[in-house]
């Protein structure tokens, strides 16, 4: 058994975003849409215990506190019959606290390959935007603020370059637990461990 900590985080710049508002319009339910251009980072810290339960065989289980910020260029929703009250939204930055308890499992096939799972636990805390949305003869509107949870999944593979060096491919799944939608990114990373 041994105790770790770790630093990091992601750039995910020139995104494309989309963004619905559902309101009533007096004659039932409308849904405005709109798309815009953005970026996400987050930074993280992280702290552990390993446990070797076979040579080739590690279970870790951590708690995470992170920081998460989306940043999004203005944009108008169409009008339409579905719309007839569209929006008009500024640019603005989302950004909210996050902490997560994690569990892995790694496996290593030889000296120089390994693989893991893990699932995540997180929720977000002091969720804040500067997002504003104005709709003609309405006025401004701000977004609803909710602290959310959600589930993390992930497997990724890792091959050893170096002492301190290691390029991986991973796949991970996010499941909202408030209704939330279930997103599956695919990517690829260096590691490089001091």
């Amino acid at each position: 058994m041994h105790p770790f900590a770790e630093v990091g985080g992601w750039y995910a710049p020139s995104g494309t975003y989309q963004f619905s508002r559902a309101y009533t319009n007096g004659a039932g339910m409308a849904v405005g849409t709109g798309s815009t251009s953005g970026e996400q980072s987050y930074v993280f810290g992280r702290a552990g215990l390993a446990f070797n339960v076979t040579p080739a065989d590690e279970l870790a289980f951590s708690g995470e506190i992170g920081r998460q910020t989306l940043d999004t260029a203005a944009y108008a929703e169409a009008i339409s019959a579905g719309n007839p009250f569209n929006a008009t939204v500024s640019s603005g930055q989302d950004r909210m606290t996050v902490g997560k308890v994690r569990g892995q499992w790694t496996h290593a096939f030889s000296p120089t390959f390994d693989a893991t799972i893990a699932v995540a636990g997180a929720r977000a805390f002091d969720y804040s935007s500067s997002l504003v949305a104005t709709v003609a003869g309405v006025g401004t509107l701000r977004p609803a603020l909710r602290n959310p949870s959600w589930i993390e999944d992930s497997a990724r593979i890792s091959y050893r370059l170096t002492d301190i060096i290691r390029i991986e491919a991973f796949v991970n799944s996010v499941s909202g637990l408030d209704g939330g939608d279930t997103r599956v990114h695919v990517g690829g990373g260096l590691r490089i461990s001091l």
